[in-house]
């Protein structure tokens, strides 16, 4: 193969990513801002999609998404996100740490998305726009939840609640939308 050729092919797949059939940039960009959210929501959503995953999801033949036992640890770890991000002890998401492991899960989830639609350039370009909506998402509803907390008055907990819904609310959106074919 001539360096002409590979720089062909190379530029076919990551224009393969530009064309976005039926919302690929918008599943994967609603994952990244969830996974902002919960870090281990959409790893969950595709635990509990794993039953629904179209045969063009790569993501399915995963190991752990292909065990039962994988899966249910998967959502067990969703849930439990949800009830630790709420104790006082619990970290903040834009420590380094949390941010770096948040954007990398996100990355994997996206990724999954992307392959359900065929082709590298497809899959690279879902995690490039899951990353980037993991760091804006996590930055956006920090503050978000701050301000919610500050201004409403309410109980940390109880905007914590409502961004936990969002984030429900967002993930199955993504994941009922599916690639066409």
């Amino acid at each position: 193969m001539t360096r002409a050729t590979s720089i062909r092919r190379r530029a076919r797949a990551v224009d393969a990513g530009a064309r976005d059939p039926r919302g690929l940039t918008l599943r994967a960009a609603g994952l990244g801002l969830a996974g902002g959210m919960r870090a281990m929501a959409p790893a969950a959503m595709l635990a509990l999609s794993h039953a629904d995953a179209p045969p063009s999801a790569l993501w399915a033949r995963w190991p752990v998404l292909r065990s039962a036992w994988g899966r249910r640890i998967l959502v067990l770890v969703g849930a439990g996100e949800l009830v630790a991000d709420k104790l006082p002890g619990t970290p903040s998401r834009l420590e380094p740490p949390a941010l770096i492991g948040r954007v990398v899960i996100v990355t994997f989830g996206a990724a999954a998305i992307g392959s359900e639609y065929g082709g590298k350039g497809r899959t690279v370009w879902a995690a490039v726009v899951g990353a980037a909506a993991a760091l804006a998402g996590n930055v956006l509803f920090a503050r978000a939840r701050a301000q919610g907390v500050a201004q409403t008055r309410l109980p940390d907990t109880a905007v914590a609640a409502i961004e936990d819904a969002a984030c429900v609310g967002i993930l199955t959106a993504v994941a009922r939308t599916r690639p066409p074919g």
